[in-house]
């Protein structure tokens, strides 16, 4: 869920709002008119990334807007898109100022998109890893659980798998959907993966982008084809990526011909596909026996081949990092859909809003409560009456729910079975319960009933359920019943915990 985030504020019409020249997060761009259509032009994020094209069309709508598509959005900190919403303003030209316009629909996602994305794991196999290989085989599996679990299931990623050493020892598993069939396949290819002497990791990099190439040619059709992704590992320099064949005797001249392929815009996987780049991302752990003068060469390398470098100090962190790569691809897999006024022309933008409110959801809680007090009564019996005090020592435990009617009431029932150890006599509460949510979170709950104690009593409850999921409830049972001549007075108190609705 996307965490509140503090944004720079401004004051626009007597309301506070995000402004797009100082927001964090933010997208703009410049609404052009050319041959019958509107486009977005230039468009650029700040802390929100996307899959960038020269031109995004604006589609008409059937609510009298425009809308825009950015695919293969993400955040930098990563964050989960799902509820985002966003402010959209128009840069007023005459006042130089933007301004926000709020009858513009907010920004919305497709979550179930069935777009399609290709992965290339590679894998150094290299005998310099040592007894560490296992742990870097752990990882490799780590994210290919994560993609699946992450994604619910859904056949939105192809996934292969390089492992390298020497060119000759490289094992290839190709590109398959990843559904549960292929992820236990997969997987098994992964621990097969042998340990051997060399490093060619140009080699296979330029053997994962022929893959990724080929695969999207022969097996995703273009309307539903998203992006590529490489994710590497390495520990060391390359020291075996040669191709004589291509005039690539060393593996410097194997860096020199990679890195114009992995860089620019030569890294289309389809040419008449423009935007449609292959994303590489590399994590590193240099080896224990490298020079100063080769860590500096083995970092610029990374940084100059691919798009984003991870280094991480040691092994024992590749796991964790390697899930949270999985999981970031995943968040990124929306489809985020952006509106503006049919009319518009020039300077547009939109800000990220704060957290967006969450839908009601039912609310379920169990209490463990507690009741002592007693009543003075008398009965007759052969025409003599009889005195009598009746004692109150109750321990029961209880659920307490509520439906959501509106975003901050909701109504159900409060019941409650227990034991009156004073009477050693079963006893049982049950009456219609209301919650009432405050803005921080904080909700009154007030519920009202019939206690039975061997006899019918009314009885209030009156609760508060803090921003946590904790909640107490105090009761008071004032005890009058007519029929059988008893009155008197009864105080509870309980503590529940939230089992369904969360916060």
């Amino acid at each position: 869920m996307l965490a509140t985030m503090a944004l720079p504020l401004v004051a626009q019409n007597n309301k506070i709002r995000t402004n797009p020249d100082i927001a964090k997060y933010k997208i703009t761009g410049t609404i052009n008119y050319r041959d019958g259509k509107r486009y977005l032009d230039n468009a650029k994020g700040e802390g929100i990334h996307f899959g960038r094209k020269a031109l995004r069309l604006a589609k008409p709508t059937d609510r009298a807007d425009m809308m825009i598509t950015f695919d293969t959005v993400y955040t930098y900190p990563e964050r989960d898109l799902r509820n985002v919403k966003l402010d959209f303003w128009r840069y007023d030209e005459e006042i130089g100022e933007w301004i926000y316009d709020s009858e513009v629909r907010q920004g919305q996602q497709d979550v179930e998109s069935t777009m399609k994305t290709n992965i290339m794991l590679v894998i150094d196999n290299s005998k310099s890893l040592k007894d560490d290989f296992e742990d870097v085989k752990k990882a490799a599996k780590e994210f290919v659980d994560q993609l699946y679990i992450e994604s619910g299931g859904r056949d939105i990623f192809r996934v292969g798998v390089i492992g390298f050493s020497t060119i000759k020892f490289t094992k290839i598993r190709n590109i398959v959907p990843l559904n549960d069939a292929n992820r236990k396949q997969i997987k098994a290819f992964i621990d097969n993966l042998e340990m051997e002497n060399g490093t060619a990791l140009y080699y296979s990099l330029d053997t994962a982008l022929s893959i990724l190439e080929n695969d999207v040619r022969n097996n995703i059709p273009d309307t539903i084809y998203r992006e590529s992704r490489i994710y590497a590992f390495t520990d060391g320099l390359d020291q075996a990526s040669v191709d004589d064949s291509r005039k690539l005797i060393t593996p410097t001249d194997y860096y020199e011909y990679l890195r114009s392929k992995m860089k620019g815009q030569s890294r289309k996987v389809i040419l008449n596909m423009p935007g449609k780049f292959v994303h590489s991302t590399i994590v590193t752990v240099k080896g224990d026996d490298m020079t100063e003068k080769q860590v500096r060469q083995f970092d610029d390398r990374a940084e100059q081949i691919c798009d984003y470098v991870r280094k991480l100090d040691d092994i024992s962190q590749l796991k964790a990092e390697f899930k949270k790569l999985a999981s970031d691809l995943v968040k990124s897999n929306y489809v985020l859909n952006c509106y503006i006024p049919v009319g518009a022309s020039g300077k547009v933008g939109w800000t990220l809003r704060e957290e967006a409110p969450k839908e009601s959801k039912f609310w379920m809680g169990v209490n463990l409560s507690g009741a002592y007090g007693g009543y003075d009564g008398y009965y007759y019996y052969s025409s003599t009456r009889y005195n009598r005090y009746y004692d109150i020592l109750d321990i029961s435990l209880g659920l307490d729910m509520a439906f959501p009617i509106t975003k901050g009431f909701g109504f159900g029932v409060s019941a409650t079975l227990g034991l009156n150890l004073a009477e050693d006599e079963g006893m049982m509460k049950i009456g219609p319960m209301a919650k009432i949510t405050f803005a921080n979170k904080s909700a009154l709950l007030l519920s009202a009933g019939y206690m039975l104690d061997g006899y019918d009593f009314f009885y209030i409850d009156l609760g508060l359920k803090f921003k946590s999921p904790w909640y107490i409830k105090a009761s008071i049972y004032p005890y009058q019943d007519i029929w059988w001549k008893k009155e008197g007075m009864a105080f509870g108190f309980g503590i529940g915990y939230s089992i369904a609705g969360g916060r």
